[in-house]
């Protein structure tokens, strides 16, 4: 009966793990060896960067820097630094377009009632979904050697919750360093 009552908690977690799971992808240079880094810093943001509220960078830099801690790298100032960490987020602009036909203006005399002409009409909905992109640079070759991009909407400052900022942290950072 023990067995039972474990295997119903151990798939009851796995069902909730599932539901709440961030896709990430990520992506990084083959070539580089991940084991020679011990520390890191953050870069300066880019001035062409859509900006996050202060309690968003907070809770994103706060999320990195204890995940990297715990995969053994320590914070360092910058010129002393083996591997830069930034992050950005996207905009990428998408238009859905809708045709529909309708019968148009009803007719006069004969027609009358009837339609006789049909209208073509399209709606356009511009929707910006945005990502959440975190990039690791070497410092000595400033060449980026690692990737990972959130692409659910994420679009400052609607997103001020600690916790899915975490969650979605520690989901982006789960393949680092890559073996």
């Amino acid at each position: 009966m023990k067995t039972i009552g474990q295997l119903s908690l151990v798939v009851s977690t796995l069902a909730l793990a599932a539901c709440s799971t961030v896709k990430v992808s990520t992506d990084y240079d083959r070539l580089t060896t991940f084991d020679k880094y011990k520390t890191y810093a953050w870069a300066a943001q880019p001035k062409t960067q859509t900006v996050a509220n202060a309690s968003l960078d907070a809770a994103l830099r706060g999320a990195v820097d204890q995940e990297l801690a715990t995969k053994g790298l320590k914070k360092a100032e910058s010129k002393k630094a083996e591997l830069y960490a930034i992050y950005h987020f996207t905009a990428a602009s998408k238009a859905a377009t809708k045709h529909y036909t309708d019968w148009g203006q009803p007719g006069s005399g004969f027609y009358q009632g009837w339609a006789v002409t049909t209208q073509t009409d399209a709606a356009i909905d511009h929707a910006k979904p945005g990502a959440l992109v975190l990039d690791f640079v070497d410092a000595r070759r400033q060449q980026l050697v690692w990737r990972s991009v959130e692409p659910q909407v994420i679009e400052p400052p609607k997103v001020d919750d600690p916790q899915r900022v975490k969650g979605s942290v520690k989901a982006m950072l789960a393949g680092f360093p890559p073996k």
